[in-house]
């Protein structure tokens, strides 16, 4: 299907997969800037490869089960987990309109990265349950309970934070 040797195809990947690849690692609390990286290294290895796929889906499973381990791996180094982020040491305003939008962000990054992936993948991409579960390495009913304990959490949280209004 795809050569991955030719401009066309960088130029398709980034298109197709490079937003795709960065909501990933948001998802995975990474910064953008390990994004890019990670964005950058899987092209890679799929233009020395050469891996050719035989559809549209099965590309799609592979690159996102690519990020997923990608993003995974970064949270193991050593690097990732003593590095202080830059965004918890400074506050900074938020304009009025956005504030809300940043608590909600905050809430959902401080659930357990169990609960965060199952609801990007789930909620966000739009994948079924089963092939969250795939892509996961889990079973479906794993997928499901995540889901809805992901929802309680968010319910909790929520309310908290709106009940004063």
């Amino acid at each position: 299907m795809r050569d991955w040797t030719q401009k066309e195809d960088a130029a398709y990947f980034v298109q197709t997969y490079a937003d795709r690849i960065l909501r990933i690692c948001i998802a995975y609390g990474l910064s953008k800037e390990d994004g890019l990286d990670i964005c950058q290294n899987i092209y890679i290895k799929l233009f020395q490869k050469n891996i050719s796929f035989t559809d549209i889906e099965q590309e799609q499973s592979y690159i996102r089960k690519m990020a997923v381990n990608a993003c995974k791996d970064i949270r193991k180094s050593w690097h990732f987990r003593k590095k202080l982020p830059i965004d918890t040491s400074i506050p900074l305003p938020y304009p009025d309109g956005e504030y809300e939008k940043t608590e909600v962000l905050e809430i959902l990054r401080n659930l357990p990265i169990k609960y965060r992936e199952t609801l990007y993948f789930c909620c966000i991409e739009g994948l079924s349950a089963e092939e969250t579960a795939t892509l996961l390495g889990t079973s479906v009913s794993c997928i499901r309970k995540r889901l809805t304990r992901a929802r309680t959490m968010l319910k909790i949280e929520m309310g908290d934070l709106y009940a004063t209004e």
